[in-house]
């Protein structure tokens, strides 16, 4: 074998590929103060599962997922694609996109109750830090 060559990774095709050299362009520029090239150049974490279906959770959800709850069908808004209950894979959101973890659909989505409804194999948010007042 003379070449190897990558032409797709996971969403992401070579086209959509970029230099090293147009990140550390990006990010002296957002230093400088312009966050315009690094918005073009650094795709956000949710564009990692556009083929996959997301389980939209209530921000009050959210807190509670960082500090290990499970997810029950009273945290979720909505739900956008079909997950199948058969162990589909998931990514949950919330409302403005922030990936807050990945997991398995446990339940079938059109018929969810009180029981856990996705199963976490990652969760991607850390805990707030409790207020002083909190403490």
């Amino acid at each position: 074998m003379v070449e190897l060559r990558r032409v797709r990774t996971g969403p992401f095709t070579e086209k959509e590929a970029v230099t090293l050299q147009q990140v550390s362009d990006a990010f002296a520029l957002l230093k400088a103060g312009d966050a315009r090239l690094v918005k073009s150049v650094v795709k956000p974490m949710v564009s990692l599962f556009s083929d996959v279906p997301k389980v939209v959770v209530k921000k009050s959800a959210v807190e509670n997922i960082a500090h290990g709850s499970d997810l029950y069908a009273g945290g979720i808004k909505h739900i956008i694609g079909h997950p199948g209950p058969g162990g589909d894979r998931v990514c949950v959101i919330t409302d403005d996109n922030q990936v807050v973890g990945t997991g398995k659909m446990l339940v079938p989505h059109d018929s969810m109750d009180s029981l856990k409804v996705v199963d976490f194999d990652r969760v991607l948010v850390k805990p707030r830090e409790r207020r002083e007042e909190e403490a």
